[in-house]
């Protein structure tokens, strides 16, 4: 089989031979294998004589063999150049007259010879890593689609543990953690993972979900404020989403502030409105504010399922 990706560093095979001169011309013939022991077709072997200014060219065979014949007598450095690339060569090769100097290449030594350098050994323990790191990976993944969190859990943290660079690891971790309502542990991933790309809006979105959910409002404010001013477009769905979170929590006076906050950003907001009016119900204090609110959301949105909810809620506020 043909390799052409090589990732054989530039090793000279340094092999030096000596002899006489005894005529005027002479050949160089040999034989090349490639990595996977194979002959190898189309190599290009350039001679080039030392002495003098001379080159020469040859391609192998279809058995890996190359023969040329005719060479001035001298001493000769012979380079193996596979896809224009060089990959060995041999230097101080006599050529004479007689039988042809041999010049043979095997790749597939050669590679078994640098496989087994510290450094060869030191980056196939790192590409063992980053693979066993993108195997837990995806795992995990797809445990997490298949809601089954302990376990995406389990492998996300493996993943980590073999490569803790990327950032979107972390993200999915805390996705696991947030699905089991473990809070504490999906903040402190969001936050992992924004130390790596702290420019990924959707990350501090997350994380504002998050930290509202742990009762954190302060906190979970900042973070969604990050979110508007990295993304803009999508910071009147990220207040809305705090708003679900205080009113799901009953936090009622978060949750107006949430969603005000959503229609500031996103005034074509319908369901802000809707649930903003709602939220106006938590006191008494504040249900007379709740009809202007309701009557825009009316307005934006007559036939809307919720239309005659807000209708009546506006009736019970004392609206006509």
């Amino acid at each position: 089989m043909r390799i052409t990706n090589r990732l054989l560093p530039l090793i000279g095979l340094v092999l030096t031979f000596s002899a006489s001169a005894l005529g005027q011309t002479g050949a160089i013939q040999g034989t090349v294998i490639d990595i996977d022991g194979t002959p190898l077709q189309g190599a290009k072997i350039l001679m080039d004589r030392q002495e003098i200014n001379q080159h020469f060219e040859i391609e192998t065979d279809g058995d890996g063999k190359y023969f040329h014949a005719g060479l001035p007598s001298g001493t000769y450095k012979v380079t193996l150049e596979v896809d224009g690339q060089i990959v060995q060569w041999i230097d101080d090769l006599r050529v004479r007259s007689g039988p042809p100097a041999p010049a043979d290449f095997d790749l597939e030594s050669l590679a078994a010879a640098v496989a087994d350098t510290e450094e060869a050994k030191a980056l196939a323990a790192e590409r063992a890593r980053l693979e066993a790191a993108r195997d837990a990976f995806n795992v995990g993944r797809a445990a997490l689609d298949a809601e089954n969190y302990d376990e995406a859990i389990t492998q996300l943290k493996l993943a980590i543990a073999q490569d803790d660079t990327q950032h979107v690891i972390y993200a999915n971790l805390a996705d696991a953690y947030s699905a089991t309502r473990q809070w504490e542990d999906a903040a402190t991933n969001y936050r992992m993972a924004l130390v790596l790309a702290p420019l990924e809006g959707a990350y501090y979105n997350n994380l504002g979900i998050v930290l509202g959910s742990a009762g954190k409002t302060e906190e979970a404010i900042a973070a969604l404020e990050k979110t508007a001013e990295l993304n803009p477009e999508t910071a009147s769905q990220a207040y809305y989403n705090l708003g679900a979170v205080m009113t799901n929590t009953g936090r009622t006076a978060a949750a107006v502030e949430a969603f005000k906050k959503a229609i500031e950003f996103g005034p074509e907001n319908t369901e802000a409105y809707y649930q903003l009016g709602i939220s106006y119900f938590g006191s008494t204090d504040t249900m007379k504010e709740a009809i202007p609110v309701l009557q825009k959301y009316l307005e934006m949105a007559p036939d809307s399922p919720n239309a005659e909810a807000a209708r009546q809620l506006i009736a019970a506020a004392g609206g006509i």
